[in-house]
């Protein structure tokens, strides 16, 4: 298993859970206390954190030695504003927790920009960058093929943070990672448990998700059938693109994070089917 040990380095760990109900599947172990999170995972030499400014979660980076650290965060665009609102913006955020600088910046809601405000979003992240507030600016995205061209194409970021899993394969393919890739693109996935989803027993699908409990059905099917263990496959799926450079996971416990990092890493397998291609399934955003 030659990921075994090396695949901590790709792994950002995300603290969306940390902002209330985030994740669907709750595991029965309990919480850990943040505090006690933060110095397992730098302990385990996992340093690299995803968070976003409209998150409820605490001031979790005001808990972290930044100067170990490597953050990234995210915010929302809006166009009716001008340049210094953002960065004044941006400034509050990085003095309340402490921060001289962001790794990465993810504009959140990137579904607004368009040729109208995107000499302003410029602007924004120029300034950013020149008063060294950010080091690089990203998309967060969901699957848009129109607007991912746009964006791409319009004002190319220096990151993009994507979903994918088993389930989502849609800008995981090779041709979206190619894309990303010959524009010299940095790339995150995100959702590769599908916020806990795919984890659980297809009898225990949360009953808003009861009507694709088929596609869940069949996920477990051939999982058995490949003799796939799953949270090994899930994983592995994802860890063994060399074009994903970096995957954001979410748990709330020492031992939810102690058995990710323990999960024996598959170095061949098979290429799953697609599962679905149903919008609002994959989006959970839709949920």
């Amino acid at each position: 298993m030659p990921l075994k040990n090396s695949f901590k380095s790709k792994i950002v760990l995300g603290t969306a859970q940390f902002s209330g109900n985030y994740s669907l599947f709750q595991n029965n172990k309990k919480k850990t206390n943040i505090e006690t999170l933060i110095k397992f995972c730098l302990e385990n030499k996992l340093n690299k954190f995803d968070s976003a400014i409209n998150y409820n979660n605490l001031n979790f980076y005001k808990m972290i030695n930044t100067k170990k650290t490597i953050l990234n965060s995210k915010f929302k665009f809006n166009p009716n504003k001008n340049v210094i609102y953002h960065i004044e913006i941006i400034k509050s955020y990085l003095n309340d927790n402490n921060i001289l600088c962001l790794n990465n910046l993810f504009i959140h809601n990137p579904n607004i920009i368009n040729y109208t405000n995107l000499n302003l979003l410029k602007e924004i992240i120029k300034s950013l960058k020149d008063l060294k507030l950010i080091k690089y600016f990203g998309y967060s995205l969901y699957y848009n093929p129109k607007l991912i061209n746009f964006l791409i194409l319009n004002f190319k970021p220096d990151t993009v943070q994507i979903p994918g899993s088993l389930l989502d394969q849609r800008l995981i393919s090779k041709s979206y990672l190619d894309f990303f890739k010959t524009k010299n693109i940095f790339i995150q996935v995100r959702s590769v448990f599908l916020k806990g989803v795919l984890l659980i027993n297809p009898n225990d699908i949360p009953n808003n998700l009861m009507k694709w409990k088929k596609i869940f059905y069949n996920i477990d099917k051939w999982l058995q059938i490949n003799n796939y263990l799953k949270p090994n496959f899930l994983l592995s799926y994802i860890l063994s693109n060399d074009q994903i450079d970096e995957i954001v996971l979410g748990f709330d416990s020492i031992d939810q994070l102690d058995e990710i990092l323990n999960l024996d890493i598959y170095d061949n397998f098979k290429n799953p089917p697609i599962f679905t291609k149903d919008d609002n399934i994959l989006n959970p955003s839709k949920w």
